[in-house]
């Protein structure tokens, strides 16, 4: 449910720009491109991960070598384990099946609508009349409640049709069922229908006095489908306003672009800073210890796999000692703390463990689980380079503590 909750943030972030720089300004093309996108990207910007820039180094390149993953779980929590987020995932699909039940029962409506009344074909567009809705349209379908049919109307009806309007109604709407619970999505689909009515007025519109009269002069107590567009679109204020305003095309598209671009560097920033959330604050830095031993020192690591003619080897089975004395802290089963820990160390000349670091984890007392059982390693077996000599190896050992 974290997701949801980025996704939601995120949208808001996208939204509030929207609302800065360019509610209520032309172009419309590009408030609606500009919607479209503020619906999309806050679902996949939360898995952009920009690798980390690693710390600059000397000339030395020090061999890194990954163990395999370690899994630690405990059985005895399963019951307790079954918490809240199965109820929450539960009631996301129910709340999502009950939208999308919704969505295709208005869906066939319309179609029903349709299909039930008499068309004529004009330029390859469906006009119906007499109806008792609209006016308005879905799709190619353009329909009257009476059996007449207002030009300006239907000119602005036309630009619905002919930019496919309808089709981000139904996009949007799709992706509110499964992504419901950003809360900001409703106010961009809202948003987005106006945006629609901008760029019908701004293209049907002859004469803006007349048009403006013809706004204000009909009824509104028309009928409608929730997905179509009705000529009648609240807010009338705004339509009328945005009739008056030039456009200011250079200066929205730029300043909203600037803003969105630093908006999106910003959060892929700080997540690849920070990947997933999993990095705990007490977390120290990660390779500085390496190498202030390195220039402080006699100590040298080696460069390449090449370097290394024998890699150290545990004295024993690592395995049986890791399964042996790895346990997963009470407090961590407590509190349902789970994830990946990746400790860090160096085994030296001696085969001693030296410079132990945790690199990543979730939580202190998982941190202080894998620590303590890497800092009290028997003595490995150490490495040598081509030349017999024994050389220091930096090793990551990644270890998952999983409950169960």
């Amino acid at each position: 449910m974290v997701y949801f909750l980025q996704v939601t943030l995120y949208s808001a972030l996208i939204y509030g720009i929207y609302l800065v720089f360019l509610k209520n300004r032309a172009p419309h093309a590009w408030s609606r491109i500009f919607l479209l996108a503020g619906a999309v990207i806050p679902m996949v910007l939360p898995f952009i991960i920009v690798p980390a820039v690693q710390i600059a180094k000397s000339n030395t390149i020090i061999l890194e070598v990954t163990l395999p993953l370690i899994s630690i779980s405990n059985t005895a929590d399963k019951v307790s384990h079954w918490d809240y987020s199965i109820i929450l995932w539960i009631a996301y699909f129910f709340i999502s099946s009950v939208l999308l039940t919704r969505f295709f029962i208005q869906y066939f409506r319309i179609k029903r609508f349709i299909a039930k009344n008499k068309k004529k074909n004009v330029n390859g567009v469906n006009l119906m009349r007499n109806t008792g809705f609209g006016p308005g349209s879905w799709g190619r379908n353009i329909f009257f409640p009476t059996d007449d049919v207002d030009t300006v109307i239907l000119n602005h009806e036309l630009t619905h049709v002919a930019m496919k309007h309808t089709y981000d109604v139904v996009f949007i709407s799709l992706l509110q069922c499964f992504l419901w619970p950003d809360i900001v999505l409703f106010f961009i689909a809202k948003e987005l229908k106006i945006v629609h009515e901008f760029q019908a007025d701004a293209e049907a519109v002859g004469d803006k006095e007349s048009y403006t009269y013809t706004l204000l002069n009909h009824t509104f107590n028309t009928q409608q489908f929730s997905y179509s567009h009705t000529f009648f679109h609240n807010p009338l204020k705004r339509r009328i306003m945005m009739l008056q305003k030039p456009d200011t095309k250079r200066y929205v598209v730029f300043t909203s672009l600037i803003a969105i671009l630093g908006l999106f560097t910003t959060i892929i920033y700080l997540q690849s800073c920070n990947k997933a959330g999993n990095e705990s604050p007490h977390v120290p830095t990660r390779l500085d210890t390496l190498y202030k031993a390195m220039k402080e020192g006699n100590f040298t690591i080696h460069l390449t796999p090449d370097s290394a003619k024998k890699m150290p080897e545990f004295n024993g089975d690592m395995m049986t000692y890791l399964s042996q004395y790895l346990k997963y802290p009470k407090s961590a089963i407590e509190r349902k703390i789970e994830g990946r820990v990746i400790v860090q160390f160096v085994v030296d000349r001696e085969g001693r463990i030296i410079f132990p670091d945790v690199v990543r984890s979730p939580d202190t007392s998982l941190s202080n689980a894998a620590l303590a059982v890497v800092k009290g390693m028997p003595k490995w077996i150490p490495g040598e380079n081509k030349k017999g000599e024994k050389i220091e190896v930096h090793y990551y050992l990644p270890i998952s503590f999983k409950l169960q």
